[in-house]
């Protein structure tokens, strides 16, 4: 490896008088650069401001630009869904009206087949005689005389159900009119209080028992078929569950009726239930 080493006298030697020596240009000229620096820098700093200051002013610029030009595509775009939303619209009004001329159409179609029904024994008869007058090929013959035949099927297939479908639809109507009746009966012995607050350790049968006490009518146990709350289709917060009392005659819900009526009410108070007074209905 090769060794730096100073440079020796007799390769170099040193000039003491340094006015008498040629001054080296690229001296002079870094001397001169250095004395020039601090103006130079100022220069270049104005002119990078400058630059800089443009360049802001054409990205502003072209900011601007972007944003009218987003404005603008906006603008078209809202327009062409606009439009096309009138058209859409107009569509589908078109299509609507169609689709009612159909069913107006459909209607039709059904009535007629309705008429068509009625008439399928003539028309059989029509094709049967229709048939004798025929000269048809042997294969075309025996074709038209399998569809003839599954038609004659097919309207002996209906003949065989229509009364079963009737007395179908008049076994359901009795059944319908049997519950509804039944029905009936059971609400008719079915007594219902609403208001009535909930207690976890309430005995609805003493009760029960209770409020017919304060509307003059003598209770048992032996008088009630059940008692229970029953869960309302909406539950509100805050609402009890209304009680439903069913008896075995009807004279004792009546006459419980009558009495809480002449009596203008009932309240938690009446019957002794702890809490404040909170009034309830009986129904």
């Amino acid at each position: 490896m090769a060794m730096l080493r100073s440079p020796t006298a007799s390769q170099s030697s040193s000039n003491p008088d340094l006015s008498t020596s040629h001054e080296d240009p690229a001296i002079s000229f870094v001397n001169t650069r250095k004395r020039k620096q601090p103006k130079e820098d100022e220069l270049i700093t104005k002119m990078l401001d400058l630059y800089t200051k443009k360049i802001q002013a054409s990205l502003n610029d072209f900011k601007t630009g972007v944003d009218s030009s987003i404005a603008e595509i906006r603008k078209d775009i809202n327009d062409d869904i606009k439009l096309n939303l009138s058209n859409l619209s107009t569509i589908t009004s078109d299509i609507k009206s169609e689709v009612n001329s159909m069913r107006s159409e459909y209607k039709d179609v059904q009535n007629k087949l309705t008429v068509m029904n009625s008439k399928q024994e003539e028309f059989a008869a029509t094709i049967s005689e229709m048939c004798a007058g025929m000269d048809f090929s042997s294969d075309r013959q025996d074709k038209f005389d399998k569809r003839l035949k599954n038609i004659e099927e097919c309207i002996k297939s209906h003949n065989q159900c229509e009364p079963e479908l009737l007395q179908l639809k008049k076994n359901s109507s009795n059944l319908q009119f049997q519950l509804n009746e039944y029905q009936q009966r059971e609400r008719i012995l079915n007594l219902e209080i609403t208001g009535l607050p909930e207690l976890k350790t309430e005995n609805l049968t003493d009760i029960m028992i209770a409020i017919a006490n304060y509307s003059g009518v003598i209770l048992t146990s032996a008088d009630i078929e059940h008692v229970n709350r029953v869960q309302p289709r909406q539950a509100v917060a805050g609402r009890p569950r209304a009680v439903v009392m069913k008896l075995k005659k009807r004279i004792l819900k009546d006459n419980i009726l009558a009495g809480i009526r002449k009596a203008r009410g009932i309240t938690t108070q009446n019957i002794n239930i702890p809490g404040g007074p909170t009034t309830y209905l009986c129904e």
